[in-house]
Order: structure tokens, then sequence, then C-alpha cells
């Protein structure tokens, strides 16, 4: 990944669209699909072009932003905002790309359009098991706050930041 080009977009179009079911469908695959690989690939498409083509929802606040390498779309993340708070979810970088900072990148990101709105709060959910992804969130200042069997939540007062 040396002498990549590495840049983030602050939100995903229309014109992503194909990359973005591709990373869509990588992403969810393992984790969430265990059917028809074609049935699959079609229910992938036509949540990721709702999701990028529906200005309601962007109106409604929600925002997709993605990590490209050399013009590839590598990584990305979701900001959902709900009575002036905010969920992180959503968040994959490829396995060839992880450990060059996107993910960090695409983080900060989050929280600058989560500051912007002015939400007093952001928050997600990370498997127990995942501790990359936990040590991410912790290093960018989530803090843990709720313990289930399977799952962590993380928030992070934004009102606390300078």
């Amino acid at each position: 990944l040396v002498g990549s080009e590495m840049c983030i977009r602050d939100r995903l179009i229309a014109t992503d669209a194909n990359q973005y079911i591709d990373l869509r469908f990588e992403a969810n695959h393992d984790v969430y699909y265990r059917g028809n690989r074609e049935a699959e690939k079609q229910l992938t498409e036509a949540q990721g072009l709702t999701v990028l083509t529906n200005a309601t929802l962007v109106k409604q606040g929600m925002w997709v932003f993605g990590a490209f390498l050399d013009g590839e779309l590598t990584g990305m993340v979701s900001l959902g905002e709900f009575m002036n708070q905010g969920t992180l979810f959503g968040m994959f970088v490829r396995p060839g790309s992880r450990r060059c900072g996107l993910a960090s990148l695409l983080v900060h990101k989050v929280i600058e359009q989560a500051r912007d709105r002015t939400l007093i709060r952001l928050k997600l959910e990370v498997l127990r098991e995942n501790l990359a992804a936990r040590n991410l969130y912790e290093d960018n200042g989530f803090n843990l706050f709720q313990e289930d069997p399977d799952t962590l939540q993380y928030g992070l007062c934004l009102d606390h930041l300078p």
C-alpha cells in the first residue's frame, strides 16, 4: 500500500453504487448470508441502490462514507442520526487494505459529521470477539458502556470533545 493514493469521500453517491454494492456484499456475505449467492447479491444490490439514491435517507440523517485507494472503494462506514444522537454502523475495510489507517480516517469522518450536525452522542455496537474493532474504537475515544453476551456497546460523548 506504500505509494497508494488514499482519500475519504464525505458521502458516497449513486455513481459509486456498483463499487458500494460489491463492497457491501463482501462485508456482509460471511456474517449475514448463508443461502443462494445470486439471491444474496440481488438483495444487496437492491439495498445498496436504495441507500445511495434515496434522497429521503439523506434528509432523515443517514450518510455513507467511503475510503478509496487508487480510485477503488476499499472501505465504508455509515452514520445514522436520530434525536440528537448518532449511530456508527456498517464499518468495513477490505482485508488487503487494512492496517494502513483507512478505518481510523473513516471513524474521524463520522465524528466530524456528527459534530457538524451538533449531535450530543455517537454510539456503536461491536462483536465481543472482534478485538481489532474494539481497539480501533477505543483508540478513537469511544468508551464501553454496556456489555451483552455477544456484543459490546460503545459510546462517545461529543459535547465533551475539544
